[in-house]
């Protein structure tokens, strides 16, 4: 599905390349060498799945198949889920597992990249390509700061389950969010998560 080449340095674990021949079931680049993989918690008996960010690079204009893309991938190879359940959407616009309420995701695009975050509790998570900030949005603040500054907005209200339009308002990040050193170059990314928890951060190219 995809090349088996690269490496991320994340800020918060050390990742393991792994190669492996491109079109295999298995052509995940990257396997977290802390722990072990998680497990099913209903399949497992209560062990719970450590939050999982994937996140990958593509052409422009591909950004919202590759999202859904690294959601299958995710659900594949952390829960054992082939094919991808259904998904549906509250009424807010946040996507979710009718079929299976106790896996929650969210995903991100932008300008070339996209991100999945997923884990049994709400999620919330946003991408921004690293470029000018928005004049009238980011009063006299630097472009990097700006960005840190708004994803980590965008990832609350998301793991809220509230639209965009909740980002128009006076709103402060959540403190739970945390930035994800390292894991796509030249772009910021966010998680939200609904606690205080290890983050599993694989990049695939």
């Amino acid at each position: 599905m995809f090349p088996a080449t690269g490496y991320c340095a994340a800020a918060f674990c050390r990742l393991e390349r792994r190669d492996i021949a491109v079109g295999q079931p298995d052509d995940v680049v990257f396997m977290i060498c802390l722990r072990d993989r998680p497990s099913y918690v209903r399949r497992l008996g209560g062990k719970e799945l450590k939050l999982a960010v994937y996140a990958a690079l593509c052409p422009e204009g591909a950004e919202h198949d590759l999202a859904y893309r690294l959601l299958a991938l995710a659900a594949e190879r952390e829960l054992g889920l082939h094919p991808l359940p259904e998904i549906a959407r509250e009424v807010g616009g946040k996507p979710f597992f009718p079929g299976c309420p106790e896996i929650c995701f969210n995903l991100s695009h932008s300008h070339g990249a996209a991100v999945c975050a997923l884990h049994d509790k709400p999620v919330g998570i946003d991408v921004e390509k690293l470029r000018p900030a928005p004049k009238r949005l980011a009063s006299g603040m630097e472009n990097e700061a700006f960005f840190r500054l708004w994803t980590a907005k965008e990832a609350t209200v998301k793991r809220w389950g509230q639209g965009i339009g909740a980002l128009l308002r006076p709103l402060e990040p959540d403190p739970l969010c945390l930035c994800v050193e390292g894991l796509l170059e030249g772009y910021v990314v966010t998680v939200c998560p609904s606690e205080d928890t290890e983050i599993r951060a694989v990049r695939i190219e």
